[in-house]
């Protein structure tokens, strides 16, 4: 059962959703571009979908559990019930999940040959995203681009590839990612240290890198590029927050002012803070 609570701002959600007790942080998505929490009751088997963005939250860590496994596009319990110290899945579940080979694909041999053949007819968009000064490349499954791109919280993205089968997909972007020596993965503490950009920086690191590529082997599979501006996503705030670690007994609590890919910028009593909402992910919480 979902209970879905629409994004309609604090009135709604304080007479809506008085949450109290606990509860468990299994999943942080954008979903229709809004950055939300997906809690679950673990007494009533409830789910609970609640938006954060300039939302108060107040959360007490209490122990991190392993939110299962991907199987067939759904997330299955973990078998055990495990309790986990970082991360969110235990290592059981992550042999199980059907959704991390494809992750570490790098194009040389297929890691998840049960879906290979789906792989080889599915569409890919290569891009190119900027994090401040950061430069990385990736790709992401057809109409699913720009969502992929705000879900990682990029100040601005283009496409510039399209190709059919994921496997040549992701050999494209690793030569890519060689030729430029750029990333194909960027941490959350880099997300934070570039979370004030500028706009002339950004596109100049993409259309400088397409001109590059442009005179190698690569040319044969890039398009006029597409180009995205994020940043209105975001409701960035004009400051640097502090990025802090996240252990059982801490309590975060505040207004999420900014919520840029993962990172949530909560204004508290004195000062703002840098919270990973995916390290969030499996722990309980009292709310």
């Amino acid at each position: 059962m979902l209970t879905t609570y629409p994004f309609v701002g604090l009135v709604t959600l304080s007479r809506g959703i008085r949450m109290r007790g606990f509860m468990r942080i299994v999943r942080f998505l954008w979903k229709d571009f809004e950055p939300c929490f997906k809690l679950l009751n673990p007494d009533r088997n409830e789910e609970i979908l609640l938006p954060v963005l300039n939302h108060g939250i107040n959360f007490k860590l209490g122990e991190k559990y392993c939110v299962g496994y991907f199987k067939n596009g759904s997330l299955r319990p973990c078998p055990r019930r495990a309790k986990i110290e970082r991360g969110s899945q235990c290592e059981l579940c992550k042999k199980l999940d059907e959704y991390l080979p494809c992750v570490k694909c790098d194009g040389s041999y297929c890691l998840l040959p049960s879906r290979r053949a789906v792989c080889k007819e599915e569409v890919y968009h290569v891009y190119l995203a900027t994090f401040g000064n950061i430069l990385k490349v990736g790709i992401s499954r057809d109409k699913r681009l720009k969502q992929r791109l705000v879900e990682q919280g990029c100040d601005f993205g283009a496409k510039i590839a399209t190709i059919k089968d994921g496997r040549i997909a992701r050999r494209v972007e690793q030569k890519i990612r060689g030729i430029l020596d750029i990333k194909d993965r960027v941490r959350g503490a880099e997300k934070t240290a570039n979370f004030l950009s500028s706009p002339e920086t950004g596109m100049k690191l993409i259309r400088d890198a397409v001109a590059k590529l442009k005179t190698t082997l690569i040319s044969k599979y890039l398009v006029p590029p597409q180009f995205y501006d994020l940043r209105s996503y975001y409701n960035i705030v004009d400051v640097k927050p502090k990025f802090v670690e996240l252990s059982p007994g801490a309590r975060v609590r505040g207004c999420v002012v900014s919520a840029k890919g993962n990172l949530l910028v909560v204004k508290s009593e004195s000062d703002y803070l840098g919270v990973n909402a995916k390290e969030l992910v499996g722990y309980e919480v009292e709310t």
